[in-house]
């Protein structure tokens, strides 16, 4: 790239350096309309980086030879979705390109999309490149098969008929149960299929018939294998199974937080919600309000490592949902406090100014942070005190979203930050700023 930047504009007129240029850089053809007709320039130019054959003339992107060779040195859209439309349409060229990236076959002609070798090779690089292929082809149960094996989604994409085929969904289920959505109705309330998808993934509970909904061997495999973030296979299951006790227990078990789609009665038993909790403290939010006032429960939440999140989860400490009661017991404090910092957020305001607290406090920056915020309820004035901190104690104001501030507020914690040695300020607080923050003026 040093050449292209050092050339003047006369430059682009004189061929020795064009050819220099594209050479070092093939996007340099761009800068020389001249040669674009070049065979030798754009040649040398594709052979460096074939995409910029979307530079060359439409002559040369009819030149087998060209395109060829950009199509070898990059198989991208770029590189073959310049080529003209007869090449194309050529066997030898689309076979090698689909074959190493099976989304170029939406480039290829509608002949080379109703050709099952060519259609083959590319799902079986990228199955959801069925999507492309003719009619007949999405019809045709061995290109189909290939595609659902490398990718369960593409039985979507698959004719009636083979979505309604055993085989068929039987191997997308297996490869992505979520893919259970694009089966028949009838293969959605069959047995085996629905098992295979549920052991896959838990939450393709969620597509099938309310008959098996509420199946207890189904919604167990589904349970146990649940793995979603933000979705739990329980709140898919029928009625009288979520206030059964061995399959909440055993979704608890699994994902604490599914305490929430147990029945009243369970989200009040003792068991359930100490299995719920001893995973996930914050899973006593969804526990009935007596068993937020339980002491032994609130104190295992507390004590209780969370565990990983997403950055958009929540990730506050359980004490936030205990009873007021509980938030100013000086023993569940201590352990809370001693077990996650950010809890010294939720005590109470006596407990703050406790000697046992304060002492603790001491141990890290982010625990001082936090009891600053417990001492001092004024938002804006706790936000900026935090910031001199550094950026992880205001981790839980920027994407937590728990305290609102105004922006004014927010560039000053920013250019505070900033102005810190050795502090980065990370782009994804800019990025929340912009797609989630909500102001207060």
């Amino acid at each position: 790239m040093a050449m292209t930047v050092a050339m003047r504009d006369g430059d682009w007129e004189n061929y020795s350096k064009v050819l220099a240029a594209v050479r070092e850089s093939g996007w340099a053809l761009i800068r020389a309309p001249r040669f674009q007709d070049h065979r030798r320039v754009v040649m040398a130019a594709v052979c460096q980086k074939g995409g910029s054959l979307i530079c060359a003339s439409k002559r040369l992107r009819d030149n087998f030879g060209v395109v060829w060779a950009a199509v070898r040195q990059e198989t991208s859209e770029q590189s073959i979705g310049s080529a003209s439309p007869r090449l194309r349409n050529r066997f030898d060229l689309m076979w090698f390109a689909v074959n190493a990236n099976g989304r170029l076959l939406t480039f290829a002609s509608k002949r080379l999309q109703n050709n099952v070798r060519i259609v083959a090779a590319a799902v079986g690089n990228y199955g959801c490149a069925l999507v492309h292929a003719s009619q007949p082809i999405q019809d045709n149960i061995d290109v189909v098969a290939i595609a659902v094996r490398q990718c369960g989604d593409s039985l979507s994409y698959a004719s009636p008929d083979l979505q309604n085929n055993v085989s068929v969904v039987m191997a997308a289920v297996r490869n992505r149960g979520r893919s259970l959505a694009h089966a028949s109705q009838d293969l959605q309330n069959n047995f085996n299929i629905v098992m295979a998808a549920v052991r896959n993934s838990g939450d393709s509970l969620l597509y099938a018939s309310d008959g098996l909904q509420g199946n207890f061997n189904i919604v167990l495999a589904a349970v146990i294998s649940s793995t979603c973030y933000w979705t739990y296979a329980l709140e898919y299951a029928d009625d009288d199974l979520q206030d059964n006790f061995n399959i909440v227990f055993a979704s608890v078990s699994k994902n604490g937080c599914s305490l929430r789609s147990a029945s009243t009665d369970l989200q009040n038993n003792v068991d359930i919600v100490t299995a719920a909790v001893c995973h996930d403290g914050c899973a006593l939010r969804h526990a009935s309000l007596e068993l937020r006032d339980d002491a032994a429960v609130v104190s295992m939440a507390v004590a209780t490592k969370r565990p990983a999140r997403k950055w958009w989860e929540d990730d506050s400490s359980a004490l936030k949902y205990a009873s007021a009661r509980l938030r100013d017991d000086l023993d569940v404090a201590l352990t809370a406090v001693s077990h996650d910092c950010e809890a010294a957020r939720f005590i109470s305001t006596r407990l703050a100014d406790t000697h046992e607290l304060l002492t603790l406090s001491q141990c890290d920056t982010h625990t001082r942070a936090a009891f600053r915020l417990a001492r001092q309820r004024t938002t804006n004035v706790a936000a900026l005190r935090m910031a001199r901190s550094g950026w992880a104690p205001c981790r839980h104001f920027m994407y937590q979203g728990r305290v609102r501030t105004t922006i004014r507020t927010t560039l000053t914690i920013a250019q505070r930050l900033r102005s810190k040695p050795g502090v980065r300020l990370p782009i994804e607080l800019w990025l929340f700023i912009v797609r989630f923050f909500k102001y207060d003026d």
